[in-house]
């Protein structure tokens, strides 16, 4: 009766460590699945900005590509250029928040791309195509201040599109 349960037992612990192993590949497969797809994603962002012309100045992407709106707190995220395709953060307190009398003061930070999770990086690769029209067309609009003789914006913010906060 022992022998037999222990048998039992035996049978039952290789059968899970058979599936710990198969578990443990399809977990590999699909990381290298995400890797790639985080490789890809870097890339094409690599790509836009090895393809934009030496402009000093900065670019903001008018819609935020994601928000979360806290109880006191509401959190947006645009695509943000200046010299590399960057994250501008920005933390800014709710209406509740503003009538409770908040003393909380907005936070807006600009964030490197690259250590971002797969969800951020798919958010901003379904930005990248309408983000990269706005930097094409603000270089156009820089290009043409220039070949008018105008003062170019070398030294001040062009193209900046409402992420006011």
């Amino acid at each position: 009766m022992v022998e037999g349960n222990l048998k039992n037992t035996i049978e039952k612990l290789k059968a899970l460590k058979t599936e710990a192993a198969q578990q443990a590949t399809e977990a590999a497969v699909e990381n290298k699945k995400v890797t790639t797809r985080e490789n890809e994603i870097l890339a094409s962002i690599k790509d836009l900005e090895d393809s934009l012309p030496p402009v000093i100045g900065t670019v903001t992407d008018s819609k935020a590509f994601r928000v979360e709106d806290l109880t006191y707190l509401k959190i947006e995220w645009f695509l943000y250029f200046d010299k590399k395709i960057k994250i501008l953060y920005t933390e800014t307190p709710t209406e509740k928040a503003e009538k409770q009398g908040t003393t909380y003061i907005p936070k807006r930070e600009e964030r490197d791309i690259y250590g971002y999770n797969i969800s951020i990086l798919e958010l901003i690769d379904q930005q990248l195509p309408e983000f990269a029209e706005l930097l094409y067309q603000n270089v156009e609009k820089f290009k043409k201040q220039e070949s008018n003789g105008g003062d170019a914006p070398h030294s001040k913010q062009w193209g900046m599109q409402g992420a006011a906060v």
